[in-house]
């Protein structure tokens, strides 16, 4: 009869416990790294948020206010609004798209590059909740105020360029959103009018931030 000797049954059992602990260190470290590089990441968007509504609030001229709209973003409030069923910008709001894109200009002119890099302004398009008569196309009719709010917010993006806002190096991004956030739920000539507006905010770069924070911290593991 054959004698089986255990060693090798024991051997094998401890080597796959090893390359399981292995593993299980390899994937903890790479949580605790990734949290680590998370809580830096959302202390350094604390720290950008901060110094630009310090900046905004010194900067901007009333009534535009800035407020904390988001866990990450700025809103710039400036009326601009549009006529029915227009992209271009409403007679008599030219000024205030002028003073805003000014404002922002003197806020950004003296922030490093890296800082720069660190945000950029989404503009944001809106239309009222009115649908065009003639459309009987299914497909025109759900996309027509998704387009036109798209039209508005590049409309404004258009404006900012044109006075030298990108110049600054600042990112910018245009977004429609339809009639998905009214100011007012009325159909009234009034409320409808104050729907047809673009809005504005600062959001933070969080890829951006964190290509940083991994650059800095490469460069402090670096032999001196």
């Amino acid at each position: 009869m054959r004698r089986l000797e255990p060693w090798p049954v024991v051997a094998d059992l401890f080597s796959g416990l090893l390359v399981a602990c292995f593993a299980a260190l390899i994937a903890f470290s790479a949580f605790a790294s990734k949290k680590l590089q998370d809580e830096e990441a959302r202390k350094g968007i604390d720290e950008l948020q901060g110094k630009i509504r310090q900046i905004l609030e010194r900067t901007l001229q009333p009534p535009v206010t800035v407020t904390k709209c988001d866990i990450e973003d700025l809103c710039i409030s400036v009326q601009i609004r549009f006529p029915e069923d227009k992209d271009l910008v409403e007679a008599g709001f030219e000024q205030s798209l002028n003073r805003a894109c000014a404002d922002l200009k003197r806020t950004f002119a003296d922030w490093s590059k890296d800082d720069r890099e660190k945000l950029f302004i989404q503009i944001e398009g809106h239309s009222d909740s009115q649908q065009p008569k003639n459309v009987a196309d299914a497909r025109s009719l759900y996309l027509h105020n998704w387009n036109l709010s798209s039209k508005r917010a590049s409309s404004v993006l258009y404006e900012f360029d044109r006075c030298g806002l990108s110049q600054t190096g600042i990112k910018m991004v245009a977004v429609g959103l339809a009639d998905t956030q009214p100011l007012c739920p009325e159909t009234t000539p009034e409320c409808l009018q104050k729907n047809r507006r673009t809005t504005f905010r600062i959001k933070p770069d969080r890829e951006a931030i964190q290509r940083q924070l991994r650059l800095k911290s490469k460069q402090k593991s670096l032999p001196k």
